[in-house]
């Protein structure tokens, strides 16, 4: 199988969390929600929530291995997808995942500073 560049990106980083999904389904977790942020050059993964099926945040203590896992999923996800989201104005966000679907959701928003400029002339 030969992957380009974005393709084996993804493949490292969604191996990571399928490795994960035993685990987290022993804790009973069974959506994760990462929460990130970042503006003029500058990005973090902010929190990250284990939930049950209710959205409940559930007591759980993962490891530090699990939270870097996650982490580096989160970043390898906004890079593709958003590249360049912590500069500037930045942008923030939601990444979700369903740990029984596999499904992941991102909810990303992009900030900008507009400058609306116009120009008028007028004749005496």
């Amino acid at each position: 199988m030969n992957l380009n560049r974005r393709e084996l990106n993804y493949e490292m980083a969604f191996k990571g969390l399928r490795d994960l999904i035993p685990q987290l389904k022993e804790n009973k977790v069974l959506k994760i929600v990462i929460h990130y942020s970042g503006s003029n050059d500058d990005g973090c993964v902010d929190e990250i929530e284990f939930l049950d099926n209710d959205d409940n945040a559930l007591p759980c203590e993962m490891s530090d291995a699990v939270h870097h896992t996650i982490r580096i999923a989160a970043w390898t996800i906004l890079a593709e997808e958003y590249p360049g989201w912590e500069i500037d104005s930045g942008g923030d966000g939601t990444i979700k995942l369903d740990v029984q679907s596999g499904k992941i959701e991102i909810e990303h928003a992009q900030h900008f500073i507009s400058t609306d400029y116009d120009s008028k002339n007028f004749q005496l």
